[in-house]
């Protein structure tokens, strides 16, 4: 089973969307449109109220316009910390109990981004409607289409809270992060992009390494299931890796600079290290380094990743012999 994320079937991921964006979204947005609809047609119709209520809120009174869009500002801006300290605690959280890599894979998802912007730009929205309002003259300037746009955007704002809060918790499981880590991982050995051969190297390091701190953290708080899956994920990064080697330049195989220093290759005679380097075997080394780590933390703490550690080691020679 691979833990690249493209290799899972594309539904699986719009099935995730829909559970926690679209159906919690339409689910508040219904509940708070029934709400509104309900409680003024109650004040009009029952209770024999005079104004009608499309009119009213499509043209709100200039007062009643201004106090709105003055207290949306703060009240996005309330909700907008109550987000980032939640979301900060949690986050600390999952860092401090699994990688440090789940602080910068949270930061860079483009997600988090547009849900702040969005909180952002409508607060300087409510606060800058609010300027042009003008209530002192004898017939009243209302934008209402500007008050009406704003409106809107702390509607969502509100809205998204909840959806935004159960994104948050399910991108920090620690299953897909380690999906996220190996999915990572693999995309910038095989696509250079903008990034220099050195730095793609010391990328692929920190994430083979990250996925061995992984799975050492996880058994120091006895989660078998996230070591297993870190364990799985080194196999199946490797295996990967073996389809992507006739691409890869031969530069990339060269252990120098950064690389010889590197703690798991530091220690190694030069003649073994020329050897490795004649293999052009130093990732497979690396990865190997890690289930070495992981086999002697797992044999005083849990002899069942162990086992699995051995199991993978065979799966992993069984496919170098095919």
């Amino acid at each position: 089973m691979t833990h690249s994320k493209a290799s899972v079937a594309p539904e699986v991921y719009r099935a995730g969307r829909l559970r926690i964006w679209l159906i919690p979204f339409v689910v508040l947005l219904a509940a708070a449109v029934c709400l509104l609809a309900s409680t003024l047609w109650v004040d009009t119709y029952v209770l024999d109220g005079e104004a009608h209520v499309l009119f009213l809120i499509f043209h709100p009174n200039p007062s009643a316009a201004a106090n709105t869009l003055g207290n949306a500002g703060e009240i996005v801006a309330a909700v907008l910390a109550i987000a980032l300290t939640v979301v900060s605690i949690i986050v600390e959280l999952a860092s401090n109990r699994y990688t440090h890599r789940v602080t910068e894979l949270f930061v860079s998802e483009p997600i988090n981004f547009l849900v702040m912007s969005l909180f952002v730009l409508t607060a300087v929205q409510s606060l800058w409607v609010t300027m042009a309002i003008d209530a002192s003259r004898a017939e009243p300037f209302i934008p209402y289409f500007s008050v009406g746009i704003t409106m809107v955007l702390l509607t969502i704002c509100l809205l998204i809270l909840l959806p935004y809060f159960a994104f948050v918790f399910a991108f920090l499981n620690p299953i897909q992060i380690v999906d996220r880590i190996c999915g990572h991982t693999l995309q910038v050995i095989a696509r250079p992009g903008r990034k220099s051969l050195g730095l793609r190297k010391r990328e692929a390091i920190r994430g083979v390494e990250q996925l061995a701190d992984v799975a050492v953290n996880a058994m120091e708080h006895r989660d078998k299931g996230v070591s297993m899956a870190s364990v799985h994920a080194l196999r199946q990064l490797l295996l990967d890796y073996q389809g992507l080697r006739a691409g890869l330049p031969e530069p990339w195989f060269r252990l120098e600079d950064e690389l010889v220093r590197n703690p798991d290759f530091v220690s190694m005679d030069a003649q073994v290290l020329a050897e490795v380097a004649a293999r052009k075997s130093w990732f497979e080394m690396k990865v190997l380094r890690q289930y070495q780590t992981i086999y002697g933390e797992a044999l005083h703490r849990m002899r069942d990743i162990s086992y699995v550690v051995a199991i993978d080691t065979r799966l992993i020679a069984e496919q170098a012999y095919k």
